[in-house]
């Protein structure tokens, strides 16, 4: 069992991760252009896998992580920048009774 203590470090290195790209790029404005984000750091974590190989000299583990890190706060992105659109869209409609 992986210890509260790394997993909330773990959890503040993502939330970390999110404030940052938060601060250099424009919003993610919809559910597809979040999913092509998720996809390049996606393939950037598996390329990563993919050339491990401790006999020959590379340990990608850290890079690996690294990656998961950034994937896990494009996933959050995602979902906070799609909440917001949301709001924003709908802030001025008027529910009807049905």
């Amino acid at each position: 069992m992986i210890p509260n203590v790394e997993i909330d470090n773990l959890t503040d290195e993502v939330g970390s991760e999110v404030k940052r790209a938060m601060g250099l790029f424009p919003p993610i404005h919809n559910m597809h252009e979040g999913l092509g984000v998720i996809e390049e750091e996606w393939e950037e974590f598996r390329k990563e896998v993919f050339l491990f190989n401790l006999a020959k000299g590379r340990d990608t583990r850290l890079a690996a992580r690294k990656e998961l890190v950034q994937l896990a706060a494009m996933c959050i992105r995602t979902i906070v920048d799609c909440e917001i659109n949301y709001i924003k869209e709908n802030e001025n409609v008027v529910p009807t009774a049905s």
